[in-house]
């Protein structure tokens, strides 16, 4: 594991933790994975960490209130053309499907979704859904 320090576009300090194999692994890639509030502040940093090749974000708040909050570091993610996956629970109660959908229609890049039938906001961050979030299999 190792640690970098980059700075968003409106100067916010971020640091970004790296894992890594324990042992050397052949083709090995880092793919930038943030829950809920972390997601569009570390969205900031994906093009400024070379070593990252993808980022998944769970539950990503794309609302109207959290854009007031957090909508400064929308366009950081969605211009990266590296590969997106967007991971939100059908009854999300900041962001709609809709609100999601139309949102990465302007994204840059190779962009995906998956969408969690009956989960809520706050239930992403417990085990309930963990199952269906790994199942994904992404990025292929």
């Amino acid at each position: 594991m190792e640690w970098t320090t980059v700075e968003t576009a409106d100067g916010a300090k971020l640091s970004v933790r790296l894992f890594k194999p324990a042992a050397p692994v052949e083709d090995a890639e880092d793919v930038a994975v943030f829950p809920v509030t972390g997601a569009p502040i570390a969205g900031s940093a994906v093009d400024k960490v070379d070593q990252v090749v993808g980022y998944v974000s769970i539950g990503y708040p794309f609302g109207l209130l959290a854009s007031i909050l957090f909508g400064r570091h929308h366009d950081a993610i969605l211009k990266s053309e590296k590969p997106k996956l967007f991971i939100m629970g059908t009854k999300d109660g900041f962001t709609s499907v809709k609100q999601l959908q139309n949102k990465l229609k302007s994204a840059a890049g190779r962009v995906d979704t998956h969408l969690i039938e009956g989960a809520g906001h706050f239930q992403m961050e417990g085990p309930a859904f963990d199952a269906q979030m790994a199942g994904e299999g992404w990025p292929s």
